[in-house]
């Protein structure tokens, strides 16, 4: 089967969860017998809404919210418009199937990300907990750090972005892939309190060995099991999310073996199986 995929992995870079998905995407899909076209395609499929009347759009969200500046909102048009031109859709989540179903009358495929466990080994554990996004703004809002940091003045917090300066909290600004690739192998926890649309971070924590602590929303409500291999709360809940901090510390050892464990049932082999029976049902030639 030949499949055009726009963009490439390349032009959407690395250091972000869409581009990672897009690079496993072009690493994998080869085992299963899709071939990666730049013309004479058998599937169109489109991420990013790069492509109006694609036979598949690959979905990673929209920009939510009141308050979306102009670029967010045409950005939005671009994705919905290539949605509702897709012969089919694939979402990651179940929390962003929902919105589709709701406000579009789409029902999409859901089919979630995987991760390269031999790639995401445990590490030392360094003792502090880690909160990583590529921004800050929107739904990506660092006040769980701050108001952890605040409760555990003992503890170390290790973000990309933090509102308040605190004597414990270390904010790195974003990082290469590689770089931030080492502090979530030797972090103690993960905090995950962000709507994600996944949660591929979440899911390379784990299977790093690192257990999650996270808001009961998103895809994180997808990956996580409360008290299994992570301890979830419900959102802006800063209370419980401190008695889940001081829990998972308590309990880190059976959880870091049992978030491992989690991952390693995540494969991106899994994934494009998947994918491949789902483009095969828009394939122009009808061929597997």
């Amino acid at each position: 089967m030949r499949v055009k995929m726009t963009p490439h992995w390349k032009d959407v870079g690395l250091n972000n969860g869409i581009g990672q998905v897009i690079y496993n995407y072009h690493r994998w899909m080869p085992e299963v017998g899709i071939e990666l076209v730049d013309e004479d395609e058998d599937v169109c499929v489109s991420h990013l809404g790069t492509a109006a009347n694609c036979d598949v759009h690959h979905n990673h969200g929209l920009w939510l919210g009141k308050e979306l500046n102009g670029l967010q909102m045409g950005q939005n048009r671009v994705i919905i418009n290539s949605a509702l031109t897709a012969g089919a859709v694939v979402v990651p989540s179940n929390y962003v199937a929902n919105y589709f179903k709701r406000d579009m009358r789409i029902s999409p495929f859901v089919v979630g990300h995987g991760v390269n466990c031999d790639e995401w080994q445990p590490s030392i554990n360094r003792r502090y907990v880690l909160w990583n996004k590529n921004r800050m703004g929107d739904v990506c809002d660092p006040q769980s750090v701050t108001e952890l940091a605040l409760r555990f003045p003992q503890i170390d917090f290790l973000t990309t972005f933090s509102k308040t300066p605190l004597r414990n909290v270390y904010e790195t600004g974003p990082l290469k892939f590689e770089k931030m690739k080492q502090f979530i192998q030797s972090a103690s926890i993960y905090l995950a309190t962000t709507p994600e649309t996944f949660g591929i971070g979440t899911l390379e924590a784990m299977a790093s060995g690192v257990p999650v602590l996270g808001f009961r929303f998103g895809g994180t409500a997808d990956i996580v099991s409360h008290l299994e291999d992570g301890y979830l709360v419900e959102p802006n809940d800063y209370e419980s999310l401190a008695h889940g901090l001081a829990w998972v510390f308590s309990n880190r050892d059976k959880l870091s073996k049992a978030a491992r464990a989690k991952a390693e049932t995540y494969s991106w082999l899994n994934v494009v199986k998947q994918l491949k029976e789902i483009y095969a049902s828009q394939c122009h030639n009808h061929v597997l």
